[in-house]
């Protein structure tokens, strides 16, 4: 077994009893009683279990199925009892899925303990190794790139990393002493970087949020330029690999830099400032020059996503399309749009992080489609024809270096594949080198950068994404929390009662539809952990809910299920070979379902509607026009929706009129129960608004329409809110983004020489 496969934290196994310490926690192996900060907390015995399991062998992988065998004894479960076992165990100890102390979930294998742990001490210490087992993993630890040389293609693991944050505490005394001496004597430092892995720590009270954080090393691997957060406040630095100096770069400091690239002299930093303009800055003074703001019409509200420098002074970016212009045009330019096949038009399709490859006819990006990163194709773009080819499925951020390789993320990873240039393709298969680097599961932002003289930097970390609230608000604007969990939530909408709500959870890997009691908090989830489950619709008398699905390898369907968590023997209602189907609205008998269909390579939205038990497909709005968000009428004899820039009203089934109710853009149209004859049509826009409509006739010309009204309640990016039956009560998911945070950075001088020896490329 090779030091990168031995843990740096060993332990007794707990049969052999004893008490183990980590943090503020303390567990009685023998009695199975944890203790937090002193107290007994009271554990399940199902967490007692993994706890145990887990204690046995920390810092390495647990496989799910492995746990399940050990914890539940061959009793038939699913993932979903694992999973909410090991939620309560973190409750427990004070965890945080997001950003773990104890136990991290390693995405589709299985978990894994992280914290330092003391054997049979009196007093709990924080987890603080001692100053011998610090200094024993600086010295394996500090040579990363030589250390991790082992038989079998498998990198550092998490710990391993964590081994070089705590091992290297010590030597940071001595890299902060160099750094002061640096600064007061510009010059005295080192004339060469390190021959060994450090650290470079933030400024005293900062971090690295994973939101701002973004880091680059210029190509001749003399400056690590980053963004450093103070609160709500936030400074680019620029930090000498030589001497160890770092400096405050003074640009609008209470701004922070998105998406940073070095030019290809190492002088200068391309980057997006707050609030969109893509902006070029000296990294000698802080002057600044504005290439684009705004640049372009992105695609939906994708915004950017990185760029690339070519020596002749092009400037590829993703802002939706691939763009490029020059870093010597001056100010105000109009990018290009670099054509593309892949994309057509489709708001849920992108391009991310471009990079150049030597002679900048051709960029490496990552074609991202849907929510997520998850599924996401590294394909090679022509700078100027737009020609695409397909490279490497799911990854994200691929760069081609000066050894023969591609490397990119795959699931919080980095991995390795040789690169023919010639050829223009991978001549092996990937390897995974190196474990654990910060990864944004929305746009695959990946924290590494690496310069042509190879040096690698990364934030060490996971595979993170978005927690959201759901919050109630009523007409006046008052609103409070709904729901104390914190998840990545989607689309949600109320019972037909209002004392349930459905929404979409994400569970680390795709997916669920789960339904929440708003009296209490218990939830159950009613779809199966094998496809995506999203955009839920009640039945009218709340018994089952119609969502959509979708499943590799398959054509996406509009399925149902029963809402006390039964399945039906038939669960599908629908199926198509289209990019997607979503369930908007139930008609008020419960026997028809209105719904979005977009077909394959379609650029717009069609409205069709389906009879639930057995019913054929039955298009309903199919036009020229994008049409979306159909809505029933409470009484069950209009259809609205958006049709164009237009919100629509037509008579239902027979649609002997259509009239335009509301000239404007709206999304996610709801209905309200009649009240004297008056109904409420309501939509998100800018916020969200209420159209009155009073009723005498059956023919939607008759109808009189009221003036839109724009209520008191804020709406948060993506509009995802519903609206109880009376019209009283609106219930909203808060996105707000609570991204994980380190104080250091992971510096490895020479790691080309690793890269070559791990994955040969036969050159």
């Amino acid at each position: 077994m090779s030091k990168a496969d031995q843990t740096s934290l060993p332990v007794p196994s707990p049969d052999k009893g004893g008490v183990l310490s980590f943090g503020s926690c303390r567990f009685d192996v023998h009695m199975g009683v944890l203790y937090r900060d002193g107290v007994e907390v009271v554990l399940p015995p199902k967490a007692v279990s993994i706890l145990e399991c887990l204690l046995e062998r920390p810092g390495r992988v647990v496989p799910k199925q492995e746990l399940i065998d050990s914890v539940w004894h061959g009793t038939v479960v699913t993932d979903h009892s694992l999973s909410e076992a090991v939620r309560a165990l973190r409750g427990a100890l004070g965890d945080d899925s997001l950003v773990p102390t104890y136990i991290q979930t390693v995405h589709r294998r299985g978990y894994r303990f992280i914290a330092p742990i003391d054997h049979d001490r009196e007093q709990p210490d924080d987890g603080a190794a001692s100053p011998s087992a610090a200094l024993d993993d600086a010295s394996e630890i500090s040579s990363l790139s030589r250390s991790t040389r082992a038989p079998r293609p498998r990198a550092p693991s998490l710990p391993t990393v964590r081994a070089l944050v705590w091992g290297l505490a010590a030597a940071a005394v001595g890299v902060t002493l160099i750094a002061s001496i640096a600064f007061l004597f510009p010059g005295s430092g080192p004339a060469s970087l390190p021959s060994q892995a450090f650290l470079v720590h933030a400024p005293t009270g900062g971090s690295f949020a994973a939101r701002y954080v973004d880091l680059v090393i210029t190509p001749d691997g003399s400056t690590l330029a980053y963004m450093g957060s103070f609160s709500s406040k936030h400074q680019l630095y620029a930090h000498s690999l030589r001497n160890q100096e770092t400096r405050p770069v003074p640009v609008t400091p209470s701004q922070p830099l998105f998406e940073l690239f070095a030019s290809p002299d190492s002088t200068r930093v391309g980057f997006f400032a707050f609030g969109g303009g893509l902006k070029i800055l000296s990294l000698a003074d802080g002057t600044t020059t504005t290439l684009c703001d705004p640049c372009g019409e992105p695609i939906g509200s994708r915004g950017h996503a990185g760029g690339t420098w070519a020596s002749d002074g092009t400037i590829v970016f993703a802002h939706g399309h691939l763009m490029r212009l020059s870093a010597d045009g001056g100010d105000s330019q109009v990018p290009q749009v670099i054509p593309s096949r892949a994309i057509e038009d489709r708001d849920d399709t992108t391009y991310l992080w471009p990079h150049f490859l030597p002679g900048a006819q051709w960029v490496l990006a990552t074609l991202r489609s849907g929510d997520t990163i998850r599924g996401a194709q590294i394909f090679l773009v022509h700078a100027e024809t737009g020609e695409e080819r397909l490279l490497i499925e799911n990854g994200t951020k691929a760069r081609y270096v000066e050894t023969g390789h591609l490397i990119f993320v795959r699931e919080a990873d980095l991995w390795a594949v040789p690169f023919d240039l010639e050829r223009l393709a991978p001549t092996g298969d990937p390897v995974r080198v190196l474990e654990g680097v910060m990864t944004s599961v929305l746009l695959g932002k990946a924290q590494f950068t690496v310069s042509e003289t190879g040096t690698l930097a990364f934030q060490p970390g996971m595979f993170h994404s978005e927690k959201n609230e759901v919050v109630w608000a009523d007409r006046q604007g008052n609103f409070g929390s709904l729901l104390e969990d914190r998840e990545e939530f989607r689309e949600v909408r109320f019972s037909p009662d209002g004392t349930r709500v459905a929404l979409a959870a994400f569970n680390g890997s795709d997916w669920d539809i789960r339904i929440y009691d708003v009296e209490d908090g218990t939830h159950l989830t009613i779809t199966r952990p094998v496809s995506d489950e999203r955009w839920p619709v009640w039945h009218p008398k709340g018994e089952r809910i119609a969502f959509s699905s979708t499943q590799e390898g398959s054509v996406p369907t509009i399925s149902w299920a029963r809402a006390d968590g039964g399945r039906q023997s038939d669960d599908r209602i629908v199926s198509a070979d289209a990019e997607w189907l979503i369930p908007f609205s139930w008609s008020p008998d419960g026997e028809t379902i209105a719904y979005t269909i977009n077909s394959p390579g379609g650029t717009d939205n069609d409205i069709w509607t389906v009879r639930v038990q057995g019913g054929t497909p039955v298009p309903f709005a199919e036009t020229t026009l994008d049409e979306n968000f159909p809505a029933f009428s409470p009484d069950g004899k209009w259809l609205a929706y958006v049709g164009g820039d237009e919100i629509l009203l037509s008579a239902y089934p027979g649609r002997e009129t259509t009239e335009t109710i509301a000239p404007t853009w709206g999304m996610r149209l709801r209905w309200s129960e009649p009240s004297d004859g008056i109904f409420e049509l309501f939509y998100a826009e800018n916020g969200i608004f209420r159209l009155p409509i009073s009723s005498e006739s059956t023919l939607a010309r008759d109808l009189s329409f009221g003036k839109p009204e724009r209520l008191p309640i804020k709406v948060y990016r993506n509009r995802y809110y519903d609206v109880s039956a009376d019209g009283e009560r609106f219930v909203l998911i808060d996105r707000t983004i609570r991204a994980p945070s380190t104080t250091e950075i992971v510096v490895i001088p020479g790691w080309f020489e690793e890269l070559r020896e791990r994955v040969p490329t036969g050159r």
